[in-house]
């Protein structure tokens, strides 16, 4: 299972271009995302990703899960949580993995998202909770 945020500011979204993880290595993502450790609750994993990728602080009463993916494939399940409310400027903290950090309009994203990203874009601009890849 993964946690991703999507964070949200003036009608825009906060994304980091991927460098040197070894997966998908020059897309966007997510600003914060990541796998939840033993016994972690899915706000507990996001909160985490946020504060080690962006170094901002959410509190768990500002996120909102807004879609959700289940990839029959492989049984992953992806969890996206919007947060417009945070504390801290956004900056990339692991600047080993990340390029750079950019804010993007709806209306107007990079064309070299990753494919999950990009579907879970899509179902929150159709106003789709839960879909299967």
């Amino acid at each position: 299972m993964a946690v991703w945020l999507v964070l949200v500011r003036e009608g825009k979204i906060l994304l980091q271009l991927r460098q040197n993880t070894g997966y998908m290595d020059g897309k966007w993502d997510m600003a914060a995302s990541g796998h939840l450790e033993a016994d972690e609750k899915l706000e507990e994993g996001i909160i985490r990703e946020a504060a080690e990728e962006i170094g901002v602080r959410v509190k768990k009463k500002s996120l909102k899960l807004i879609t959700v993916e289940y990839d029959d494939g492989d049984g992953y399940m992806r969890f996206f949580f919007a947060c417009d409310a945070f504390e801290g400027k956004p900056r990339v903290m692991e600047p080993e993995k990340c390029v750079q950090l950019k804010w993007f309009s709806m209306k107007a994203l990079p064309v070299n998202l990753i494919p999950a990203v990009g579907r879970a874009i899509e179902r929150i601009q159709n106003g789709v909770f839960y879909d299967i890849k």
